[in-house]
């Protein structure tokens, strides 16, 4: 085990090893748990300091000019490391220094963020700034060499003791992840560990590790149904006040729109029937149905679901409204069982099987892989829900996510036997919501729970649907259909042709006790060379009908060649290339139906037989159902297709067949969801969009499925009038012509320089983005402001986390950043609308639903961006302070006729019309006058 460990930072001129020099180092030794020696110094880079390093770390060109040469000061380095593992927080940075240097080091390795990666896996961020805080250190002087590396010291030693204080179950998984790889941070785990030494081995660790799971088995949850708690209805106005008192500290304020909402939903609960709500931003919706569920719950023991959008704002709910009516039920019944539950997919679930079935693998983990799966060792050992949520992972960990989550498709029917224990994180996720008053779920677990015949969710007889403007979409998507051959393919491939030769080689190596062993090899031997007879005829017809979309591709006048999916309509239907695609769908029906007849043989034999197949006839069974299920869908939606359904014709890598999506699906809705339930009750803040005769809520009604509801609106109690300016520039480049995008990125940078950044752009297209971003991002007169751009510079929830780091920024988006995020305290100032939201006219979406349809712009294109025109406008106000400007960089709102739907749609406030040469101006008259008024208020 090693005792001593060198812990390094470096000051540097900039970020990048090849041009940039080392300005400071700091050092310190660690012998077992104890600084003992440091090393700092100065080095003269030969260069002058930048003024941002200056501000960022205090050094300046004076401290550093009389300092030694790198060169001058490397010996002392070697010789205060010598041959101890070298420390430190993202350390290839400075080993990357010190290289470029010509300092080169064959020491063992360690990074402090993957050791806090695996032993503090549910922290939020991992910066040096954020460890010393999550474990109390103080850093005296920050972004100074030394002082870094004595904080970063602290964070070793503090991390190591969480080694030794890990359960002994994670102590043994992480020894045999370790075992799978050879890197410095596995075999300093190992090292540290030393399970050898706490308990007697007289097993393999992985069978060891199994009697532990059997020692530590969880009893199942014991969930009685829910009962009345309250014998008299309230009044829930009453309910609010109680908010005011003391006990309740979460900075309430009496809104009385809030109240007027909880009461319509109270009584719409009681009464039945159907209400659509728009509540406007600040009203604090949230509260108000949950407060209006849980009481009415609690009264008549009947269950709500509250459905939203987003796995976040579930989290939210669970973690935080829903303790303060907790907190209110608890006051006005001592007695009460109220009980709240959140129920997510599948997919978000560890399935503690699967995590097993990797650590009894005898494959190798890379480096990754390592890290990741010891991370999970050490959450699946103190999380309670096992929820995705907890832990935050990168595109990366989310892929191996996949092969331990609990997505099988028999997880459904069998998730209470599938751990060696019984304990399952799904299973329990599900009974836990079978006893709740109110369960949390998202749109499309609410979907699927259509799609697999009301068997994912616990009965239920009232729903409330929040962001129900999302509803729609996520209903779009889960009732689609897709066939992808590609993926059948390499089904077959890579996992079909392998188990059967796995299963004819235990024939001949094992002594099996059966009567028909000849049979058995038979039917293996047959239906393997179905299985490659099938490969072989998918290869074929995959390369026919990918020739046949690029020939789609070459003859469409409204497609570029990067598109993926090709809607067949108008003219396409007609189309050579399509009949010739139809007759080799008509090929596939044929030949999966006699490969279908192959694979029931082949299960009758293997089912017959005493010996155990079932792993194996599982994933059989499952094969099965895949061809079955491609049957269906080309026999009655593609083949025999009365314009019910849109049929795409997709192609990409490892993408290759259809996508089947329904015209209308609000008489789906109907039927399937709302029919059978009391109350359904949808909300959002707009569900107010376009009519003919103005603005109302026809159109998200018609949607929905919901014509027939009662509707109430409620505005926002923010003074948008007085707080928000809102401009447009009516003579903008068009989009599509020649200086477009160069037009953007001026009027853009123009006003970052004045608001210092504080920004946000909103786009709807990625290649736009991507242009403009290139250019604000050269742009000298910026100075220090930084852009983010979504796609480029990371994730949208980690661009929105670095501007809250740092609001002196432009933040740069699409789709995803026009609604549900929220930048409060006033840190976003503008928000920019390069191009008004109309969807693209060959979105498939918009053609599914405007097949049959004499005015689709009026009907569908101009309702829908109004609506997301609205969600984008509502990103600037999130609290009852801000202030700040609203900018349409789209001259049409100003030129066309339907640009007074826009206007009207944000009767908040006035916007007012201007060229592109009155924009600076106006933009320094709003930010003097806001200056102003802090003047004469403070």
């Amino acid at each position: 085990m090693l005792e001593e460990f060198i812990v390094l930072d470096l000051e540097t001129t900039g970020l990048d090893p090849l041009n940039d020099k080392i300005i400071e180092i700091g050092a310190v030794k660690i012998t077992g748990s104890k600084i003992v020696e440091s090393y700092s110094t100065f080095i003269n880079p030969e260069k002058n300091i930048p003024d941002y390093i200056v501000n960022l770390t205090g050094i300046t060109n004076d401290d550093v000019r009389d300092a030694p040469l790198f060169k001058d000061s490397a010996n002392d380095l070697v010789e205060f490391i010598g041959d101890r593992a070298i420390i430190g927080q993202f350390i290839s940075f400075d080993l990357d220094f010190l290289s470029e240097s010509g300092l080169i080091f064959d020491n063992i390795i360690l990074d402090t963020r993957d050791l806090a990666l695996i032993l503090m896996p549910t922290l939020n961020a991992f910066s040096l700034a954020s460890l010393i805080k999550e474990l109390n250190i103080n850093n005296i002087s920050p972004h100074k060499a030394l002082s870094d590396a004595q904080a970063t010291a602290e964070v070793f030693i503090s991390l190591r003791n969480l080694i030794n204080k890990l359960d002994i179950k994670s102590k043994i998984e992480i020894s045999i992840i370790a075992e799978k790889n050879f890197s410095h941070l596995a075999k300093f785990f190992k090292d540290e560990i030393a399970i050898e030494q706490e308990i007697s081995i007289k097993d393999s660790l992985y069978n060891t590790l199994i009697q532990y799971e059997k020692s530590f088995s969880n009893s199942e949850l014991t969930n009685e149904p829910i009962s009345p708690s309250l014998d008299t209805k309230h009044n829930i106005a009453e309910l609010f006040n109680k908010f005011s008192q003391d006990e309740y500290d979460f900075n309430y304020e009496h809104r009385q729109g809030q109240v007027q909402l909880s009461e319509m939903i109270y009584s719409s609960l009681y009464n039945g029937g159907y209400l659509l709500a728009e509540a406007g931003a600040g009203i604090g919706k949230s509260l108000s149905y949950l407060l209006a569920s849980s009481i009415y719950s609690l009264e008549t023991s009947e269950k709500v679901i509250v459905s939203t959008h987003r796995n976040n704002l579930q989290n939210q709910l669970f973690d935080k409204d829903f303790k303060v009516v907790t907190k209110l039920i608890k006051d006005i019944c001592k007695e009460s069982k109220f009980k709240v539950s959140v129920l997510k997919g599948r997919q978000n679930y560890l399935c503690l099987n699967n995590f097993l079935q990797i650590l009894n693998e005898n494959t190798g983990l890379n480096d990754n892989e390592f890290k990741f799966f010891s991370r999970i060792s050490v959450w699946s050992n103190a999380t309670i829900f096992g929820d995705l949520a907890e832990i935050n992972l990168n595109k990366k960990e989310r892929a191996m996510w996949s092969t331990i989550n609990a997505n099988d498709s028999d997880c459904l029917i069998n998730s209470r036997g599938h751990h060696i224990i019984g304990k399952c994180f799904l299973s329990k996720a599900r009974e836990s919501a079978e006893a709740a008053n109110v369960v949390i779920i998202n749109h499309s677990l609410l979907m699927s729970n259509i799609v697999n015949d009301e068997k994912v969710l616990p009965a239920f007889t009232s729903l409330i649907i929040d962001e129900a403007h999302q509803l729609y979409d996520i209903a779009n998507q889960q009732l689609s259909k897709t066939i992808n051959l590609s993926e059948i393919q390499k089904l077959l491939s890579k996992n079909i042709i392998p188990e059967i030769l796995n299963s004819r080689k235990e024939l001949f190596n094992t002594k099996l006790n059966s009567t028909n062993l000849k049979e058995l090899e038979e039917s293996y031997k047959k239906f393997q060379v179905s299985c490659e007879s099938c490969i072989s005829f998918l290869r074929k017809n995959i390369k026919l009908i990918n020739n046949n979309f690029d020939e789609l591709l070459d003859q469409s006048k409204y497609l570029n060649n990067t598109e993926t999916e090709i809607p067949i309509i108008n003219n396409i239907i007609s189309s050579d290339a399509w009949l010739e695609t139809l007759e080799i769908t008509k090929e596939i029906s044929n030949n999966f139906g006699k490969f279908l007849q192959g694979i029931e043989r082949h299960i009758s034999v293997i089912d017959n037989d005493s010996n155990n197949h079932d792993k194996y006839l599982s994933r059989i069974s499952k094969l099965k159902l895949i061809i079955m299920d491609v049957l269906d869908i080309i026999d009655e939606d593609i083949l025999d297709n009365d314009k019910e359904y849109l049929v795409s014709l997709i192609s990409g890598i490892n993408r290759v067949g259809f996508i089947i999506r329904p015209n209308d699906i609000s008489d789906t809705l109907e039927e399937f969801l709302y029919s059978s339930k009391k109350s359904i009750i949808a909300l959002s803040a707009t569900l107010r969009s376009y009519n003919n005769t103005g603005s109302d809520f026809n159109f998200v009604s018609k949607q929905l499925g919901l014509s027939q509801s009662d509707t109430i609106s409620i505005k926002s109690p923010y003074d948008y009038e007085n707080h928000v300016c809102s401009l447009a520039v009516n003579d903008n480049a068009l989009p599509g012509s020649q200086n477009y995008e160069q037009a953007l990125a001026s009027s853009i940078i123009s006003v970052a320089q004045i608001l210092e950044g504080r920004s946000l752009v909103l786009f709807t297209s990625n290649a736009t983005l991507s242009n403009v971003s290139e250019i604000v991002k050269a742009s000298k007169s910026l100075g220090d402001i930084q852009v983010f751009a979504q796609g480029i510079d990371g994730q949208p929830y980690q661009l929105i986390r670095k501007f809250q780091d740092n609001p002196k920024s432009i933040l740069l988006g699409t789709s995803s950043f026009w609604e549900g995020i929220d930048i409060a305290n006033n840190m976003l100032q503008c928000v920019i609308m390069t191009r008004l939201p109309f969807l693209v006219p060959n979105d498939p979406i918009l053609l599914a639903n405007t097949m049959n349809n004499n005015d689709v712009f009026g009907t569908y294109q101009l309702p829908t961006a109004i609506l997301k025109f609205r969600q984008g406008f509502g990103r600037l106000i999130r609290g009852i302070n801000d202030k700040g400007i609203f900018l349409v960089l789209d001259s049409r709102i100003a030129t066309k006729s339907y640009g007074s739907f826009f206007i009207e749609s944000i009767e908040e406030t006035n916007l007012e019309i201007i060229t592109n040469s009155e924009l600076a101006d106006n933009i320094r008259d709003w930010k003097s006058n806001e200056a102003k008024k802090q003047d004469t208020s403070s």
